[in-house]
């Protein structure tokens, strides 16, 4: 939900929420408002897990309140007691809610002690959300209600079930190359393609992927990908970059030698990026490290369809597909021979899933280029658990 005050939520002013209250009545469905006293951190849970269980999230007004049962609105604020109001309140969300909705607050700066806050809460991308001690609230005819039907309960999980359903599907379409279009070259060749679609998206995607701020941004990424990922691309053509349009979303193609970036996003929030390099050798079989594959361009891959999902409006966790296939690439493990990247005809496809803030954990790609040796033919045992631990740690510093 963008705004219920009249104007746009970036653009919105202590007057415009007066004018808005100056002809509401009860407390509907989608906002609620607290008077005087700063809220109870369990009760702004409540009332942010109520509104991110419901299909179009809503506000928390916080420093309204109404004279009598059906007298004016007045802006009184509260006293948030020497604490940024955004600060107090996002600690209280974050700390308590599980998944944590996607959500922003409003705080107009005060001179005096009393302040004005609104909470803005999207639904949440995979529900339900419930409190850190199990509890679930819905919205029901102006309240913030617990759960306690069991029905309405595997109501919110089946909607939940059935976003990462959808989510998963997305992300395999926008990853996925017509089986006509995958032997794009008679010589050896390699493509990897990496898609993200989010389990949450803004409600004006098509408006964004086809503003101009957001194709510049597009291009800017597709621009910073490495140009030679997985072999030197010496006395090669000078690079060439261009914008793709198509029914359905904006590509970028960003082409240096005999490797080729495409960057793409759709209408759906989903965003894939796919190299396709051509080797200068005909004949020749190529040798990579799997260390470099995903070093020099499944990660870097992964940190640009990451930002350009977030600034397409995509929030919660993602499902991730990586694609990968070619003809005469081997692909080797610390130098010892692994054997040939999967045939065009038959590509190999990795799934995985973001953490909660849309980032691919360091576990999750070693998985995924684990899983991609095996796939060539070689051998990686799995790693020990504290192993892996320690090197999430070092790639998070």
């Amino acid at each position: 939900m963008e705004s219920i005050f009249g104007v746009p939520w970036d653009d919105l002013t202590p007057e415009a929420v007066e004018a808005f209250l100056a002809d509401a009545g009860d407390e509907p469905l989608t906002w609620e408002a607290k008077g005087t006293l700063r809220p109870r951190p369990q009760s702004v849970r409540k009332h942010v897990c109520a509104f991110a269980n419901a299909n179009d999230g809503g506000f928390y007004i916080i420093g309204a309140r109404r004279e009598g049962k059906s007298g004016p609105w007045r802006l009184d604020g509260v006293d948030f007691e020497g604490i940024e109001p955004a600060q107090w309140l996002s600690n209280v969300i974050r700390n308590g809610l599980r998944p944590i909705p996607h959500y922003d607050v409003w705080s107009p700066p005060a001179e005096e002690a009393k302040r004005l806050a609104i909470v803005k809460v999207d639904a949440v991308a995979e529900p339900p959300c419930m409190t850190t001690g199990g509890d679930v609230f819905v919205r029901v005819s102006g309240e913030s209600v617990p759960v306690e039907d069991p029905a309405t309960l595997r109501r919110l999980f089946d909607r939940g079930e059935a976003r990462i359903a959808a989510t998963e599907a997305e992300a395999l379409r926008a990853v996925d190359l017509d089986p006509a279009n995958r032997q794009v070259v008679d010589g050896p060749f390699l493509s990897i393609g990496l898609a993200y679609a989010p389990t949450g998206r803004a409600d004006d995607v098509a408006g964004r992927l086809f503003g101009r701020a957001y194709g510049e941004t597009l291009l800017e990424t597709t621009r910073r990908l490495p140009p030679s990922p997985v072999f030197d691309s010496h006395g090669a053509n000078e690079a060439s970059l261009w914008y793709q349009p198509t029914q359905s979303g904006l590509a970028v193609m960003h082409r240096e030698g005999f490797q080729r970036w495409i960057v793409r996003a759709s209408w759906d929030g989903a965003v894939a990026a796919r190299l396709l390099a051509i080797s200068p050798r005909p004949g020749t079989q190529e040798q990579l490290e799997a260390e470099v594959v995903f070093g020099a361009a499944v990660r870097p891959a992964a940190e640009g369809v990451q930002h350009l999902v977030a600034s397409l409006g995509g929030y919660g966790r993602a499902h991730v597909a990586l694609q990968v296939f070619g003809r005469q690439f081997d692909l080797n493990h610390l130098h010892r021979h692994a054997g040939p990247i999967p045939h065009w005809a038959e590509p190999v496809t990795i799934r995985a899933w973001t953490d909660a803030d849309g980032r691919l954990p360091h576990r999750e790609l070693s998985r995924m280029r684990r899983e991609l040796i095996r796939a060539s033919g070689g051998m990686v045992f799995e790693p020990d658990e504290a192993e892996e631990a320690e090197k999430e740690s070092r790639a998070a510093s």
